[in-house]
């Protein structure tokens, strides 16, 4: 079943900064992030131009992951969607991890539980990833992409390359337009504090919610693999991995984070 704009803008009423009329709706696009950020592509390039507009579509044909991956999803199987807003500051730290708490909160609300988060952008469940969050800034301009795997049928998750999840595998059955509103509210709520605070005051939530919080961890970066105790992320947003007794700070790039479970010796086997 497609989704319901009418039904979402009513979801919305509450909003300070959201409306029906500010929802950009399609059966098929290439990808949400990229359409929002285009709106700010104008002669004058104003900055704010997308804030408070939500681009929502059934299916991409090109949707984008972190690390330049592909988002797959067959139509109307997921919550596919992007949200803009503009920023007050350049270089904003720890934004897509605000982004995965106003997810699981999201979630929490339409009784879904059991949901971690793992750094910096994927939501995981059952060890498995059910969704992801993808931010991208044009000067003040940001776009944040949300995808939510709902009911994804078996078939097709064949082409997806890593372990995955979707909320009717989980038992859950969520109506995609008040989770889609949800998503919004929450955003708004929490990107609304993170401008008032910064990120210090969501650290303690958020590693609360990490899914590998106290775990041995395999990091993978530019070719490089090493192991370590994960403890979550500092006040900056950036992932504090323990090693050979000291703490390195991985703040981003092309890195991968993966849970390691030790067996005999050397030997080890991936979650």
């Amino acid at each position: 079943m497609q989704h319901n704009i009418e039904k979402i803008s009513e979801l919305l009423a509450t909003s300070k900064k959201f409306s029906g009329e500010q929802i950009y709706y399609f059966e098929e696009i290439e990808s949400t992030n990229s359409w929002l950020l285009a709106q700010n592509k104008t002669p004058s390039q104003t900055p704010g131009r997308i804030d408070g507009k939500v681009c929502l579509a059934e299916r991409q044909t090109s949707g984008k992951g972190r690390r330049g991956k592909s988002w797959i999803a067959p139509a109307s199987s997921s919550v596919l969607m992007s949200i803009g807003w503009e920023l007050q500051e350049s270089n904003p730290q720890g934004l897509s991890l605000i982004s995965g708490l106003a997810v699981v909160q999201s979630l929490r609300e339409l009784s879904v539980k059991g949901i971690k988060l793992k750094w910096p952008n994927d939501v995981i469940a059952d060890g498995k990833k059910l969704g992801g969050i993808l931010v991208e800034i044009s000067g003040l301009d940001c776009v944040i992409g949300v995808g939510i795997n709902v009911n994804i049928p078996p078939s097709f998750g064949r082409q997806i390359d890593q372990p995955w999840t979707d909320l009717y595998s989980l038992g859950f059955q969520v109506d995609r337009d008040h989770l889609v509103a949800a998503i919004v509210l929450n955003h708004e709520r929490f990107l609304s504090r993170y401008m008032l605070t910064g990120f210090a005051s969501f650290v303690a939530c958020w590693n609360f919610l990490h899914a590998y919080q106290n775990q041995v961890i395999e990091v993978v970066s530019a070719g490089n693999h090493w192991s370590g105790n994960a403890l979550g992320v500092d006040e900056s947003g950036a992932f504090l991995v323990e090693c050979s007794g000291s703490i390195r700070r991985i703040i981003g790039g092309e890195v991968s984070i993966r849970a390691k479970t030790a067996i005999t010796g050397n030997d080890y086997k991936m979650s």
